[in-house]
């Protein structure tokens, strides 16, 4: 399929989206429909959204904004390898075959996998008129020990991955409390806990209307909205859509590298692989995907050792900039604890 053609799977706008990004069979037609709805959702998140924005009132039109910045992502991923055979030959990561194929030794998913025992809070659950009348993106986190995260909209989508690949942190949940400000409960979006012992919220605000006076109400909640988490002993950060879309290539980035994450954990074989990248790490501190796959090609399958690298990075022992578009030539170094 060429780049600019149509993504496949791309979901009708007049109906409600549930993205599941979890790759929940092991066969390789498996593997090609989780692509195919990997790359359905950023097609749905460039195209689509904004047309849903633009009809539906409860949509936020700073929230095109935050869409606008996968677009450059979505023609990467409509590659021919979408619908071909798994294959050991080719790369993704070169603008026309990012995640092709799945790696070949994996074991078998836990149905339900449990919730983290150190975690403090337990997600709200989605109501019904969420679930019908907003984006709802799911996905096996990693970093939560598989557990399903849940969460609505795109910027939303965007501050979870921000957290799963953050190495800094232990564990983080998706609506966990409410605070009271002008008499009415204020969601916040996230909570987190870091390796540290800290612990901290995040909360997503909108974008105002591009007039004094809503800019001026709009600073003034926020402020109230600070001092209601002071007064509850609550350390709280806003984020802002502007905040979101000056991250977008970060953002396209963790979106692609998250599948790879999510094999890797089933891979009967990791620490196998695990410890061939570190090793070829030690000797050549800063190197690439190419080449860490090239060196090890001979002894394994360059698709278990493109996991087990990201999986490295999700963990921090290797880094990567998150803010370059991604490309097997991409640096990989050793992070900073190695």
């Amino acid at each position: 399929m060429p780049s600019g053609a149509a993504c496949p799977g791309a979901f009708d706008t007049a109906r409600v989206n549930h993205h599941n990004l979890c790759p929940t069979e092991t066969s390789d037609a498996a593997w090609r429909a989780y692509r195919s709805r990997l790359v359905a959702t950023l097609h749905d998140i460039t195209r689509h959204y904004p047309v849903m924005t633009a009809a539906n009132s409860h949509h936020d039109g700073g929230d095109m904004c935050a869409a606008r910045a996968f677009q450059s992502k979505c023609h990467a991923l409509a590659a021919p390898a979408a619908t071909a055979p798994l294959r050991v030959a080719g790369y993704g990561f070169n603008g026309r075959g990012v995640m092709a194929s799945l790696p070949h030794l994996l074991g078998t998913p836990s149905d339900t996998p449990p919730s983290s025992s150190t975690e403090a809070y337990t997600a709200r659950p989605l109501t019904p008129s969420e679930s019908t009348r907003l984006d709802a993106y799911y996905y096996q986190s990693p970093r939560n020990n598989q557990r399903l995260v849940a969460v609505v909209e795109p910027c939303r989508l965007a501050l979870a991955l921000d957290l799963e690949f953050d190495p800094s942190v232990a564990t983080y949940v998706e609506r966990p409390r409410t605070l009271l400000v002008r008499g009415r409960e204020v969601e916040l979006c996230f909570w987190i806990s870091r390796k540290c012992g800290t612990e901290s919220f995040i909360v997503f605000r909108r974008q105002a209307a591009p007039t004094v006076p809503a800019l001026r109400a709009e600073q003034q909640f926020c402020a109230e909205l600070m001092e209601a988490s002071q007064r509850a002993g609550l350390d709280l950060a806003i984020r802002k859509v502007q905040s979101i879309l000056a991250a977008r290539v970060a953002n396209a980035t963790r979106l692609e590298l998250l599948p790879y994450v999510q094999a890797a954990r089933r891979s009967r074989g990791i620490s196998v692989f695990i410890d061939a990248v570190m090793t070829h790490m030690r000797r050549h501190p800063v190197s690439s995907f190419h080449a860490i796959e090239t060196s090890l090609r001979p002894t394994f399958d360059w698709r278990d050792i493109r996991s087990a690298t990201c999986l490295l990075v999700h963990r921090g022992d290797l880094a990567i900039n998150f803010n370059e578009r991604l490309r097997t030539s991409s640096s990989v170094t050793l992070g900073a604890d190695q």
